[in-house]
């Protein structure tokens, strides 16, 4: 039986978003149901972002407990 996962991609290009969809889609696929789904799903397993987000001053604080 297929894991489900959710995962969202925040801060790229639409063109590298869709490469790291096919290759997560490649890696994970046959083991993983995956769900591309929005930075505020509840369910959001998870998160890819750019690094550049990290030098923005206006972030909201992530506790590290929640990162894997």
């Amino acid at each position: 039986m297929k894991k489900n996962i959710n995962i969202s991609i925040f801060g790229l290009n639409l063109s590298t978003i869709n490469e790291l969809k096919a290759i997560i889609d490649n890696i994970l696929g046959s083991d993983h149901s995956i769900f591309w789904t929005n930075i505020a799903d509840t369910n959001l397993q998870v998160l890819i972002i750019n690094h550049n987000i990290y030098e923005l001053k206006n972030k909201k604080k992530i506790k590290k407990d929640h990162l894997f």
